[in-house]
């Protein structure tokens, strides 16, 4: 397909004029990358805002008049760099609407903290670009939920053998799939057994699990696709082979926590920017060949409101691949846009970010999120579950 952003600072964004433009400070020059907005570590205005970035909360100062300068830039920001809006999905103009209103309400209350300064303003451009996943560091109003488990502390990824009256059912608590010091061992390591995965009965516990990166529950079920499958296509801001938003997340990183390691699992996606880049548009397909040893057993998945993005679709993964049954309440709905990327304006460190992959679902899920098969309280404790296995099972077979 062809370039969406060409070298030498020039953008071709569809549906656009080709126009020479400046690029923002704390970003890489032409001189280092063809393509625009990727985060410069060295930067010394990004270097300046990275600790304040690193602990930001709604009651943190705001410099409103840093604000309303860095507002000038998104607008641009969006129509480049959001995947819908790049491919045509959506267009800019509901977005801009929110834009506006937002500078003006900043110009007359002269807000002083970020909580105040953001207010509803994140779940406005969701709704604006129909994204549920853009989001902006500091916001005071978190997206709308569906009912929760709750606090539910504990290791990311944790598997347990139940015995109840009908046998035993293998359970797997996966509390989130994103990369942490903390967490990324107990995910490499969960991936790494399949010891539940030979058990007649299993339930996975999704709940609560906002996402991350579901290439751990990808690799966790590799040799037990039970038949070949088609996953859903995507469509993906790349720079070569390469997903561009890598590049801007390993930069953040590096602002906020300039004492600890890059995430493990973005290191390998990430592309080395250089002068001649382009930005395209790849197409995805990914043909899932069946497993060399197939699950034979049964599985429930147990899904809530707080459950998002890569929590989704590893719970579509779990259900195409191998035959899951999905229990619990709708999901978040965070599923068509994905793989987003972090943007900080340089003068207020202003922090969004903007789905930089669209995946065709096969019916409209955004917002919408994953019907489960049976409607279950979302309270209801993991082992009450496993009990109920059988109980459930039936049902979500028979359209109960």
């Amino acid at each position: 397909m062809p370039p969406v952003n060409a070298s030498e600072g020039r953008q071709a964004t569809p549906g656009l004029d080709t126009v020479t433009l400046v690029r923002a400070d704390g970003y890489l020059g032409p001189d280092r990358s063809g393509v625009d907005w990727l985060i410069d570590p060295d930067s010394p205005a990004m270097r300046r805002l990275g600790p304040d970035i690193a602990t930001r909360t709604p009651d943190s100062p705001v410099d409103v008049d840093a604000l309303l300068d860095d507002l000038a830039l998104l607008p641009r920001l969006i129509r480049e760099r959001h995947v819908f809006v790049v491919l045509g999905r959506t267009g800019p103009e509901a977005a801009g609407t929110v834009l506006d209103a937002w500078t003006e309400r900043l110009r007359a209350e002269r807000p002083t903290t970020w909580g105040d300064a953001i207010g509803d303003v994140a779940q406005a451009l969701r709704e604006a670009l129909d994204d549920n996943h853009h989001g902006i560091v500091g916001n005071a109003a978190p997206r709308v939920l569906r009912p929760t488990l709750g606090e539910d502390p504990g290791p990311a990824w944790e598997s347990a053998v139940r015995t109840t009256p009908w046998g035993e059912v293998a359970t797997v608590r996966i509390r989130t799939l994103s990369d942490s010091p903390e967490g990324s061992p107990q995910l490499e390591a969960g991936a790494a057994d399949r010891g539940p995965l030979g058990h007649e009965r299993v339930v996975v516990d999704l709940r609560g699990n906002g996402g991350g990166n579901d290439e751990f529950v990808s690799r966790w079920i590799a040799d037990a696709v039970v038949h070949a499958y088609d996953a859903p296509s995507e469509r993906c801001l790349s720079v070569g082979d390469k997903p561009v938003m890598a590049w801007d997340w390993l930069a953040l990183e590096t602002l906020r926590h300039p004492d600890d390691p890059p995430p493990a699992s973005l290191l390998p996606h990430a592309h080395v920017p250089a002068p001649g880049d382009e930005l395209r548009v790849e197409l995805r397909t990914e043909h899932v060949p069946a497993g060399a040893n197939p699950f034979r057993g049964r599985m429930l998945v147990l899904v809530d409101g707080g459950t998002g993005s890569s929590g989704e679709s590893s719970t579509l993964m779990l259900r195409d691949r191998l035959g899951a049954r999905v229990v619990g309440v709708p999901s978040m709905g965070l599923l068509e846009s994905a793989n987003v990327a972090p943007y900080v304006l340089p003068r207020s460190g202003l922090t969004l970010t903007f789905p930089t992959q669209w995946v065709e679902t096969p019916e409209p899920m955004e917002f919408v999120g994953i019907r489960p098969d049976v409607e279950l309280d979302a309270t209801t404790p993991l082992a009450d579950v496993a009990d109920r296995f059988d109980e459930l099972w039936a049902a979500a077979e028979h359209g109960i």
